[in-house]
C-alpha cells in the first residue's frame, strides 16, 4: 500500500526518479515518478491480440508497440547525440500517436492512459540516466524470486522476514563495498565482528 512506499521512502522530498508500474501507491513517493513502458507494452500487446481483426486497432498497437520498444533500446547509443536525437523523435510519435483521432474505444483507452500520465511517461527523453523500463529492478530480484519458487515459498512469517532482509543486505553490501570487493568476505567480516561484540550495532558496519 501507500504506507509501505512511505515507509520505505520517507516523506521529504527526494532528489531522484523512481521507476514503476502504475500501481497506485506509487503516487506516495516523494519523488518524480516514470512509468515502466515494459508493462505499458504488454498492454498495448493485450489489446492488440483482443482486437485481431480490427485493422485500426492493430496498426495502431503496432506503430505504438514499435515506439515503445525502440524507447527501451535507446541505451544503445553510446553517445548523447545519437540518444537524445532519436529519444526526440520517438517522443513526437508518441504525442502524435496520443492524439490520433480515433471513435474505437480501446484505441482511446491506451491514449488516455498516455496523455494523463504525460508528467510521468517521458523523463527518459530528457536525460538518458532515467531508463523507460524497470527491468533493471526486475533482474535484481529475479534470483531471489526464483529461490522463493523453487523452495515453495518461506515456512513462516520470520522466514520470508529473514529472507527479505538478509537479500537486502547483502545488495546493498555488493552495491557499496568499494572497488566491487567481494560481498561474502565483507559479511564474513561482519559475522565475526558480532560475535565478538553481540551488542554491536549492525548497522554501523554496512558499507552505505
Amino acid at each position: 500500500s501507500g504506507d509501505v512506499v512511505e515507509q520505505v521512502l520517507g516523506s521529504d522530498p527526494l532528489d531522484m526518479t523512481l521507476v514503476v508500474d502504475r500501481y497506485a501507491a506509487y503516487n506516495r513517493a516523494p519523488c518524480q515518478l516514470q512509468y515502466c513502458f515494459a508493462h505499458l507494452l504488454r498492454d498495448v500487446e493485450a489489446t492488440a491480440d483482443e482486437y485481431p481483426e480490427d485493422q485500426e486497432v492493430t496498426t495502431f498497437c503496432d506503430k505504438f508497440a514499435s515506439c515503445l520498444k525502440a524507447a527501451m533500446g535507446l541505451r544503445r547509443h553510446e553517445t548523447d547525440k545519437e540518444y537524445y536525437k532519436e529519444a526526440k523523435q520517438l517522443h513526437k510519435q508518441l504525442l502524435q500517436l496520443t492524439g490520433k483521432k480515433t471513435k474505437h474505444l480501446a484505441i482511446k483507452h491506451i491514449q488516455h492512459i498516455f496523455s494523463k500520465n504525460a508528467d510521468k511517461l517521458y523523463l527518459w527523453a530528457n536525460s538518458r540516466f532515467i531508463p523507460s523500463e524497470n527491468n533493471f529492478a526486475e533482474r535484481e530480484i529475479r534470483t531471489t524470486v526464483v529461490a522463493r519458487k523453487n523452495s515453495y515459498g518461506s515456512q513462516s512469517v520470520a522466514g520470508a522476514k529473514n529472507r527479505s532482509t538478509w537479500m537486502s543486505i547483502l545488495q546493498t553490501a555488493r552495491k557499496n563495498i568499494p572497488n566491487r570487493g567481494d560481498p561474502k568476505a565483507w559479511l564474513a567480516d561482519a559475522l565475526n565482528q558480532i560475535s565478538k561484540n553481540p551488542g554491536i550495532n549492525v548497522a554501523d558496519l554496512l558499507p552505505l
